[in-house]
């Protein structure tokens, strides 16, 4: 369905002047609409209701309302920031606002109660939201942001269909389908961006996954072990976030204040690579995470949570060892993160 969308998204675009222009934080040498996420909104939002009405068995529907509901708003905020532009402090602060609200709904007519549910609420909340600000980080490069979510949402998708969670398997295979066919029109040369309504969406939905997987999986398996290793499919865009706060920090430089030393840029300005190489070798990254988590969602609590201990301390010895908590001296950014 993105593949019929995408060209409507982009009249919608140039009607209300959502044009990404040529600058110094800017790749691309021509004005580019900005709008695409719109058409992997639709096309996600029409192909999991209609997953959902075919859904064998019991499914969730009342979560899956749940989480395409945020979803939507927080593809409403991107794509106002995409038109008006928004102040940082007003996207954030809504984006909080949509994340608690729809981790507080998922949970509670879930049946969860009591005082440790309101501190999942509080740790939802910042992996709702902060998957959508890393996924907004990500989003540098034509065709990164699009096929790094692909990936890890059907990765997730095959965490959750081993787990019998109909309705995570529908939405995390309708997002990836989304995104695989956004990237007929996105990946390079792009003809189209998909702009922060595509970058919020796709990083809200994809931790949103995790929600779903909380409010049920088949009897027989561990919810920890299946959560655990959904996050660690979402490895790519966390990674980096996580990566790109630490080297400012250590550095000296404001949190968030764009810089061009994220981890594709360090591939392309200090490795030499292409950007389509560039954006490979981070596919081969979230094959490789995807992979890794499939595996460890198959054991037990115990044994996933370690694995996934390791896996993060093998990774963060790489990238340190690899110099990426470096920012070169000559920095000019060249994207907004």
């Amino acid at each position: 369905m993105a593949l019929l969308f995408t060209p409507l998204s982009k009249i919608i675009a140039r009607r209300l002047g959502a044009i990404d222009a040529p600058g110094e934080l800017k790749v691309h040498a021509t004005a580019t609409p900005r709008f695409g996420g719109s058409a992997i909104w639709a096309a996600t939002a029409i192909a999991s209701l209609l997953g959902a009405v075919f859904m064998p068995g019991k499914g969730d529907g009342l979560g899956l309302l749940i989480v395409l509901a945020g979803a939507t708003l927080m593809a409403l905020l991107g794509a106002m920031d995409d038109i008006r532009g928004l102040e940082p402090r007003t996207r954030f602060g809504s984006g909080l606002l949509i994340s608690g609200t729809t981790a507080a709904c998922a949970l509670f007519t879930a049946g969860y109660t009591g005082p440790m549910t309101i501190l999942g609420v509080l740790l939802l909340t910042l992996w709702l939201a902060g998957s959508s600000n890393a996924m907004n980080m990500l989003d540098g490069l034509d065709g990164l942001a699009a096929g790094v979510t692909a990936i890890a949402a059907a990765a997730i998708g095959t965490i959750a269909l081993l787990a019998h969670n109909h309705t995570c398997v529908v939405l995390a295979f309708s997002l990836a389908g989304a995104c695989a066919g956004f990237l007929r029109y996105n990946f390079r040369p792009a003809s189209t961006f998909m702009g922060d309504v595509g970058s919020l969406f796709l990083g809200f939905t994809l931790a949103s996954l995790v929600l779903l997987l909380l409010r049920g999986v088949g009897e027989s398996r561990s919810i920890a072990s299946v959560v655990v290793a959904a996050m660690l499919a979402t490895g790519v865009p966390i990674g980096d976030m996580v990566l790109a706060m630490v080297r400012r920090f250590l550095n000296h430089k404001p949190l968030f204040q764009g810089d061009r030393s994220h981890s594709y840029d360090q591939l392309r300005d200090r490795f030499g690579f292409s950007v389509v190489k560039t954006v490979l070798i981070c596919y081969l990254a979230g094959l490789l995470l995807g992979a890794v988590a499939v595996g460890i969602s198959l054991q037990s609590p115990w044994s996933a949570v370690a694995a996934t201990l390791i896996v993060i301390m093998a990774l963060a010895a790489i990238l340190i060892r690899g110099g990426f908590l470096y920012i070169p001296p000559t920095d000019s950014s060249r994207s907004a993160y």
